[in-house]
């Protein structure tokens, strides 16, 4: 029976390609919204968003499992949620928690419905096309000589109001050709900065990664290196030197040997705490030195309002995102700025002190410092050949929290969008100690490399059964016990094989069955999984057995080949 359209179209989003360009839509659309709000107004902007998440809801099917949040993001979007109860402006609360639900949604699908590498891929394309629309946006005004322009529609203004300031916002200054600053399509130099700073980490990334050409590549960072020229963002300029530093450091850690790993990180990371805290104490000379005021272009009288009203209410006036200026206390904040009306205090920390109190300002820094934390041990632990996947992580995750300093994005949009996609690709935040040696390697826990089963889910194997000649047991025994350091066990007296020799080490079962048909497998063997896959190999050299190599036939895997005592195949690997 020939499939329906609607069958058809279907088919077509849940394919990896539909997939993919779903994804890369979902990245401009968020990274760019507010040009978008700019172009077609508030109702088809939300339109749009709308049609977003119905594609996306029948593009990635997801079971409920699947939906679980990472602790931490659920922790923090549940608090977004009961501050409606105690909100100063509840109707504005529960439209801005809906939309941080569906952002979460799908962050979570879109990260989770793919591998890590290929999301970053498609995060990649994302970037790119957001960076080219900025750039095409700029060469349009400053072409056509439009000179100033404001957004085209002007529903924000009619919303706030005459007095709100939102009046004097400024899509571009149509500067483009006598060198900046720009703004691009988002309207904003620094989010524009940012999206190119985001652009040269992931390309970094994927190129040491072999997933894009070089060529390409080099485009894409000269790009966005040309934007952050144009854009001026001192915000980025001193992102770009700490995220240069923590790179290089990285690519470092990856050369040295293992005992010298975690010295050199932990001095890495010292000296990044002690630049951090210099940077503080000197910041009016650095500021000067980019050319931007000490005040940070009318931040700090934004953040001594922000902090008054914070230290009002412990816990906090209700999540808003971005705020309804022409409410008590958004209207009472900033009113004092030379430029415009401030719809965010310019400081995510700040921002979500003053909506969710001194908890959710707990929450946030755990959750940027334990996700970059978990990402970084990966980074420390990786040497040649293993993934760089870690390492964009970690990058990532410090450019969303310089960029948290100066803007509150990070809480809205492509900011909470990003953060929470890094969750769900990264290691379990709370696992610290135990570092997953198959992220090290492939950037994949080993339990998410398997695809899900149509009719259940298979948790696992039970034990492996190998079966030897008869009588072959005390063979069995110096083999898989002496030479291979397993632990024999004792079977229950219900088995049907009474000489049976069942061997534990770890996770590891094997079943030895002694067969009076007895015949060596040649191609059909186990493959035995280690912490030091050197370790077995000489066990078994020294005791005379020969070993074969296959390090390279797949990526990230080191492994060998070998037989036991009686002939059968055997493989063991370091994940």
């Amino acid at each position: 029976m020939p499939s329906t359209p609607m069958q058809a179209a279907r088919r077509r989003l849940s394919s990896t390609a539909g997939q993919s360009a779903i994804t890369i839509w979902v990245v401009v659309l968020l990274m760019s919204g507010q040009g978008f709000r700019y172009l077609v107004g508030l109702p088809m902007y939300g339109a749009m968003c709308a049609l977003t998440v119905v594609t996306v809801v029948v593009a990635f099917r997801t079971t409920w499992r699947d939906l679980r949040p990472p602790l931490l993001v659920g922790a923090f979007v549940g608090l977004a949620a009961l501050s409606i109860l105690w909100s100063a402006t509840r109707a504005i609360t529960l439209l801005a928690v809906v939309v941080m639900l569906v952002t979460t949604y799908i962050a979570i699908v879109t990260a989770r419905g793919t591998s890590a590498t290929e999301f970053m891929v498609r995060l990649y394309r994302g970037l790119q096309i957001s960076l080219a629309l900025g750039i095409i946006f700029e060469i349009v005004v400053a072409s056509l000589f439009l000179g100033q322009i404001g957004p085209f529609m002007p529903d924000l203004v009619n919303i706030a109001g005459e007095g709100s300031g939102l009046k004097e916002v400024v899509w571009s200054d149509g500067v483009l050709f006598q060198g900046g600053p720009i703004q691009g399509f988002v309207g904003n130099r620094n989010p524009f900065g940012a999206i190119a700073l985001f652009l040269v980490i992931v390309t970094f990334v994927l190129m040491l990664e072999r997933r894009i050409g070089r060529t390409e590549g080099w485009v894409s960072i000269g790009a966005a290196a040309g934007v952050h020229l144009l854009t001026q963002s001192a915000t980025v300029t001193a992102s770009a030197a700490y995220l240069v530093a923590i790179a290089v450091g990285a690519i470092v850690i990856r050369r040295v040997p293992l005992r010298t790993k975690r010295v050199l990180s932990f001095t890495i990371l010292a000296f990044s705490a002690v630049a951090a805290v210099l940077t503080l104490k000197y910041s009016q000379g650095i500021f000067a030195l980019l050319g931007r005021d000490s005040d940070l272009t009318s931040r700090t009288e934004i953040w001594e309002d922000v902090i008054a009203f914070a230290q009002q209410r412990p816990d906090g006036w209700g999540f808003v995102g971005y705020w309804p200026i022409w409410q008590y206390p958004y209207s009472e904040i900033g009113t004092e700025v030379k430029w415009v009306r401030p719809t965010h205090a310019h400081n995510a920390f700040l921002d979500v002190w003053l909506q969710l109190g001194l908890i959710g300002l707990v929450l946030l820094v755990a959750m940027l410092v334990l996700l970059f934390g978990s990402a970084w041990r990966l980074v420390e632990r990786a040497g040649k050949g293993d993934t760089f996947i870690p390492l964009g992580w970690a990058l990532l995750t410090v450019a969303l929290s310089l960029q948290a300093l100066t803007e509150s994005r990070l809480l809205v949009e492509g900011g909470w969008f990003l953060l929470v996609a890094l969750y769900c690709m990264g290691p379990p935040v709370f696992r610290l100690t135990i570092v997953d040696p198959e992220m090290v390697h492939s950037g994949v826990r080993r339990k998410d490399r398997r695809m899900a089963g149509t009719i259940t889910e298979f948790t696992g194997i039970d034990h492996v059964l190998l079966t030897i000649p008869v009588g072959g047991e005390e063979q069995a025994r110096r083999f898989y016990g002496e030479v291979l350091g397993m632990v024999e066990v004792p079977r229950p007296d219900t088995i049907r094989h009474p000489d049976a020799c069942w061997f534990e080490a770890g996770d590891v079962v094997l079943h030895l069955v002694p067969d009076d048909r007895f015949e060596p497998i040649r191609t059909g063997h186990p493959a035995i999984v280690v912490e030091d896959l050197g370790a077995i190999e000489a066990a078994l050299n020294d005791a005379g057995h020969a070993t074969e190599r296959s390090d390279h036939s797949l990526p990230g895997i080191r492994r060998f080949h070998t037989t036991d005592v009686f002939g059968n195949s055997l493989e063991f690997q370091q994940a």
